[in-house]
């Protein structure tokens, strides 16, 4: 006999006179259950992706990002996916800046603080080269 059919006869002597189909449903069940009490020792209680994405205040694809940057645990239980409770406390406790970054600038012109002054600058030193020339 299978050891898993063994295991859940002594948990549940009931399932003996269930039949073969419907005690392999019942035992998937069962299983399912296991794992997740499992994962909910090990990560505290297990949130949904879409209400981990509210409690947190971010949109549902935000938590994507975070678990894929490995910010926050996600576990997969029956096609379903699942946040841990101790990584979105620890997540929703961290400082977080809130808004985009701003964009970095890249150019070839060096920075100058007042662009008027550097073109009354450029603009006398032109006037200079311009007198000193029809001299």
């Amino acid at each position: 006999m299978n050891p898993m059919f063994e295991a859940a006869q002594l948990d549940m002597p009931y399932l003996e006179a269930v039949p073969k189909r419907e005690k392999s449903k019942v035992l998937k069940v069962w299983d399912t259950f296991q794992e997740l009490r499992r994962l909910e020792q090990e990560e505290g209680m297990l949130i949904p992706v879409a209400y981990a994405a509210k409690v947190i205040n971010v949109c549902r694809q935000r938590v994507d990002q975070l678990i894929a940057d490995g910010r926050l645990s996600c576990h997969q239980v029956n096609g379903q996916r699942f946040v841990g409770g101790n990584s979105v406390e620890a997540y929703a406790k961290s400082e977080r800046k809130a808004g985009r970054p701003f964009k970095r600038q890249v150019s070839k012109i060096p920075f100058v603080e007042s662009p008027w002054a550097e073109c009354v600058k450029m603009g006398k030193e032109a006037v200079q080269e311009a007198i000193s020339g029809a001299k």
